[in-house]
């Protein structure tokens, strides 16, 4: 336990890094899954794009909190009742989607800005 812990800690760490460095601060590129739910929910982050593991990549919306379940800003609802060609998938409560590239995913997440 004290070790999964300890990466929780680390991976917090490096999500922070990530999103300092990063030029946009509304959608947050990592190159795997690391834990951001602690990280960026005090920040202007929105969205963070990850390699999902079923192949392609996913987004998801970043919460209020930590210790909450809403959104800062949810996917689009017609998402969820007509799929954009550029995704693959928009879960029901409208914080995850996926898609077959970074740039399909990109691009749905500025989309979804912006309405």
């Amino acid at each position: 336990m004290i070790k999964k812990e300890q990466a929780h800690l680390e991976e917090e760490k490096l999500v922070k890094e990530i999103y300092d460095r990063s030029i946009n601060k509304e959608i947050i590129v990592l190159d795997k899954y690391l834990h951001f739910k602690d990280t960026l929910p005090g920040t202007d982050a929105k969205y963070v794009i990850h390699p999902s593991n079923r192949g392609g990549y996913i987004a998801q919306a970043v919460t209020i909190s930590p210790d909450t379940i809403e959104l800062k800003k949810a996917f689009p609802k017609k998402w969820t009742e007509e799929l954009p060609d550029y995704l693959t998938f928009c879960h029901n409560s409208r914080f995850l989607i996926a898609g077959e590239s970074l740039d399909d995913v990109m691009h749905a997440c500025n989309v979804a800005l912006k309405e």
